[in-house]
């Protein structure tokens, strides 16, 4: 007996009250019937990817000098790698994600959101890339399509695809006004994962 999906799943576990489930072959001249005696419980695991290790990671871009910074959108010339380490289910289809300015979450840009705390620079804000792509902000959601959510992954189907991942970003600082006045920069972001 296969369970099929065709709904949201509301509710797990949830209960198949007896019934037949009858398969007749074309030709009319074969058929086999199953009957579930007794009501029985089906519990629904989700597959999804866990993270390993600690689920806060602290990033240090170091110190950038202003004069190196050419025209407002120029990046550093430094970054720092982030590695997101993820142990995944098999079967888990495309494996998107959101990242989102916790600090403005209504950020929809490419620049973190600089925490204005005494001492904080200017003129200048962290930027992250995924491979050869700029990161773009999004609502904290894992629903299908939710703006600017990127494609990490694909899960082929196969058990080889139940394994360790490292997911990786960049992280530089990006010039945001014309002048830079020094300071700290402390930016955060979080990531949400979206199984489709």
């Amino acid at each position: 007996m296969e369970l099929v999906k065709t709904a949201a799943i509301i509710t797990s576990p949830f209960t198949l009250n007896a019934q037949w489930l009858i398969n007749e072959s074309v030709d009319g001249t074969e058929f086999m019937a199953w009957r579930l005696d007794s009501p029985a419980t089906v519990i629904v695991t989700s597959r999804t990817c866990a993270l390993v290790g600690s689920t806060v990671q602290n990033i240090s871009l170091g110190n950038a000098e202003a004069r190196r910074f050419g025209a407002v959108g120029s990046t550093s010339s430094g970054s720092a790698p982030i590695s997101v380490s993820l142990n995944c289910s098999s079967y888990l289809g495309n494996v998107r994600a959101t990242l989102t300015d916790a600090l403005q979450p209504s950020n929809r840009s490419n620049v973190l959101t600089i925490a204005g705390a005494a001492g904080a620079a200017t003129g200048v804000g962290v930027q992250l890339s995924f491979g050869d792509q700029v990161i773009r902000y999004g609502a904290d959601s894992s629903a299908a399509g939710n703006a600017n959510q990127i494609s990490l992954f694909s899960s082929t189907g196969s058990e080889a695809d139940a394994a360790a991942r490292d997911v990786a970003f960049t992280a530089r600082y990006v010039k945001t006004a014309s002048t830079v006045t020094p300071g700290s920069v402390v930016a955060r972001t979080t990531l949400t994962f979206s199984y489709q």
